[in-house]
């Protein structure tokens, strides 16, 4: 749990989705960084599109690599 406003640690709940969902979001969130003009609001959606960012180049790495069974 964390104890101040420095925890960067949020739930990971999305390991299935698919490319496409990953590249709206990160296409929306690109939008509202461009659009909002709150800096600490951009600063916190900027996060958030480096974490699907980050979904996005391990989805594809892991779809390259094929399925990994046994």
């Amino acid at each position: 749990m964390c104890s101040n406003s420095t925890c960067h640690e949020l739930p990971r709940y999305d390991h299935n989705i698919e490319f496409e969902d990953l590249i709206d979001q990160c296409r929306a969130l690109i939008y509202a960084v461009l659009e909002i003009p709150h800096p600490s609001v951009r600063e916190v959606l900027s996060f958030l599109l480096q974490e699907r960012i980050d979904a996005l180049f391990a989805a594809f790495h892991q779809e390259l690599a094929g399925p990994s069974h046994p």
